[in-house]
Parts: structure tokens; C-alpha cells; sequence
């Protein structure tokens, strides 16, 4: 029953995260002066180095590597995804577990099998989250 309850917070705080306009969203503020024409990419990359990063950057083409993968299976818009990559992040972290974007994203999409028809994948996220914090 526990777990059940985690989930459904999760999916709740992932699905209004994924809504957000916080300056540590993607989707949101946080003025950097170019009006907001940073890629998704970049704007996680930031996030996750908690610094400014260049289009450039290796991790920005690793972010849009894994956020095309993604994009594959899910329904979602990239901004979303990534949306609920941070707010999935948020989560671990109000529990103890440290861990980085990357891998968030990087696991939603691994718990995905290929073979599965596109999905909206808000609850991918969550069941990711109510694992890795259900002890």
C-alpha cells in the first residue's frame, strides 16, 4: 500500500513539475539573456553542472542523444521529458538518493522496452522515483 501511495505522489509532483516555471526547470525562468533559445539539451546540461555550458558541450550532445532515444518512446514533448527528468531529480534528492540527470534520463528510457508502442511517460518517471526510494 505504501508503494502504491508513493507512486501516485510521484506521478502528482511529476505531472505538475512537468508544468513548473522555476528557474531549475527547463521549461521555465531563469533569464540567461539569449531569450530562451537554449536547446532542452543545454538547459539540462546546465542544470545537472549547475553552471553555464556551451552548446558545444559534450554533455549537451549527450542529453540530446538521450533525449532522441526517449523522444522515441515517449508521447511527450522534449521539454517535458526533461521536466520530469528535474523534478524526478528533486524527488530523489528530498529522500536522500543524489543522482544526477543524466541518469535519470538514462534509466526512463532503459525501463522503456523498444519494442513498446510510444507512451506518455510521466509514470515511467514516478515508477523510477517510488523504486529507487522505497528502501
Amino acid at each position: 500500500m505504501r508503494s502504491g501511495a508513493i507512486v501516485l505522489l510521484a506521478v502528482a509532483a511529476l505531472v505538475a513539475g512537468g508544468c513548473a516555471s522555476s528557474s531549475d526547470s527547463p521549461g521555465g525562468g531563469g533569464g540567461s539573456g539569449d531569450n530562451g533559445k537554449k536547446s532542452v539539451a543545454e538547459k539540462l546540461a546546465t542544470i545537472q553542472k549547475q553552471a553555464p555550458v556551451e552548446a558545444n558541450d559534450p554533455l549537451v550532445r549527450n542529453f540530446d542523444a538521450k533525449l532522441d532515444a526517449l523522444q522515441k518512446k515517449c508521447k511527450d514533448r522534449r521539454i517535458r521529458l526533461a521536466d520530469f527528468a528535474v523534478t524526478a531529480r528533486k524527488l530523489l534528492k528530498k529522500d536522500g538518493v543524489d543522482e544526477s540527470l543524466s541518469s535519470i534520463v538514462t534509466h526512463a528510457n532503459q525501463s522503456i522496452p523498444a519494442a513498446a508502442p510510444r507512451m506518455p511517460c510521466a509514470y515511467t518517471f514516478a515508477a523510477y522515483v517510488a523504486l529507487r526510494t522505497s528502501g
